[in-house]
């Protein structure tokens, strides 16, 4: 695990690799650190699956910040340990930590050196994601249409 100091508060293909931009919702499914011949970490590869295919998000040194931008999106369990420190005043934070945690990642188109591929270019909380389809609990009340009109004076705000 790389070694880094928390701010304040592309990758494994397969043959199912995800090449279409849009927002999705996604499993974190595998997080793989690669060290260069001397040992030191140099990148993080984070694995999103998603219904329509699989993409690796790359960590390398001058981009630690998406460590943040990860534990954010996967909720309080996974911000406190990205804030938690050990005794040289590192994070304890570990990808690996949240095999299995869902999360809504943006996906774009991006061009460099002549070539174009897909990356993540965001990647957020999965409840913020207003595309999916939720199945809903089944002892949840549910709407039956009747809805009664109020005047903008009963409106508290």
């Amino acid at each position: 695990m790389p070694r880094f100091k928390p701010e304040s508060l592309t990758g494994d293909r397969d043959d199912n690799r995800l090449e279409t931009p849009g927002t999705f919702v996604a499993t974190i499914s595998k997080s793989v650190d690669y060290s260069g011949e001397t040992g030191e970490w140099e990148a993080t590869s984070v694995v999103f699956n998603t219904e329509s295919g699989s993409i690796a998000d790359r960590i390398r040194p001058n981009t630690k910040w998406k460590f943040r931008r990860l534990a954010e999106a996967m909720g309080q369990d996974a911000e406190d340990a990205y804030s938690s420190k050990d005794a040289d005043g590192f994070s304890m934070f570990d990808p690996a930590d949240f095999i299995g945690e869902t999360v809504e990642i943006v996906v774009d188109r991006y061009e460099y050196q002549g070539k174009t591929g897909v990356r993540v270019e965001r990647v957020n909380r999965a409840d913020s994601f207003t595309g999916a389809v939720f199945e809903e609990s089944a002892d949840k009340a549910t709407d039956n249409g009747d809805h009664k009109p109020v005047s903008e004076d009963d409106i508290p705000f």
